[in-house]
Parts: structure tokens; C-alpha cells; sequence
């Protein structure tokens, strides 16, 4: 288990990429799916909250080359998220019947599979290159 073990704290390199930014001008611009009606404004709120965050906790922005492998990131978010999600489906049973339960449900369904295709490709990584 040691190519998804916790990583060191990112590195700050001055002219990298900013990925926050990356994200926000893919939300704003509009290569994500169609909005969810009344949420876009604050869905973009909270990407510049959770940047602000980052900034303040690690005194740098989320950059690339920033000395940690953001696969294994994104995977360790995944398996934590997918935690979130399945606490929430057990205290909610008494809303199985409306459109936000079931969202959440298949949402969770489709975060089980993403975790096994995502360690895959760490480990495809981790071997030598991504097949």
C-alpha cells in the first residue's frame, strides 16, 4: 500500500500552474455539465473558499509539480468521500423516496467503481506507466 501512503506537504513553485484557478475557469466558462439551478453561484463561493483554505493552511496555492502525486490525492479524497457518502445514505433512510436520496445513492454507486479504476492507475503508474 505504499504508492497511496500519505505524501509530504506540497512544495510551492513560483510559476506552476494554479489548478483552483484551472477548475474555476473550467466552472465558469462552462466545460462542466449543465448547473444545477440556483447552486453555480454558490458552488464557485465555496471552490474560492476551499482555495483560501489551502492557501492559508499551506501557504501556497494548489499548483502542479507541487512534489505530491495528485492521482493518490484525489484517491485518498475518494475513499474518505465515499465514507461521507455512506454515513449520510444510513442516517437518511426516511428519505429514500425523494430524487436527493437517489442521487446520492447512485452518486456514491459510481464512487465505488471510480475508486477501483483510480487505484488501478496508480498502480499501473507506480509499475511503470499507465496502460
Amino acid at each position: 500500500m505504499t504508492d497511496v501512503a500519505d505524501q509530504p506537504a506540497p512544495i510551492h513553485q513560483p510559476g506552476a500552474v494554479s489548478i483552483w484557478n484551472l477548475v474555476l475557469s473550467d466552472m465558469i466558462g462552462g466545460s462542466h455539465k449543465v448547473p444545477v439551478v440556483g447552486t453555480f453561484d454558490l458552488v464557485v463561493e465555496d471552490m474560492r473558499a476551499r482555495d483560501k483554505v489551502g492557501r492559508e493552511r499551506y501557504g501556497t496555492s494548489l499548483q502542479t509539480q507541487n512534489g505530491r502525486r495528485m492521482l493518490v490525492d484525489a484517491y485518498q479524497e475518494r475513499l474518505d468521500y465515499v465514507v461521507y457518502l455512506r454515513g449520510w445514505i444510513e442516517e437518511s433512510y426516511d428519505k429514500r423516496d425523494t430524487a436527493g436520496y437517489k442521487f446520492v445513492v447512485e452518486d456514491y454507486e459510481d464512487s465505488l467503481t471510480s475508486l477501483q479504476f483510480l487505484r488501478r492507475v496508480i498502480d499501473q503508474e507506480t509499475r511503470g506507466g499507465v496502460k
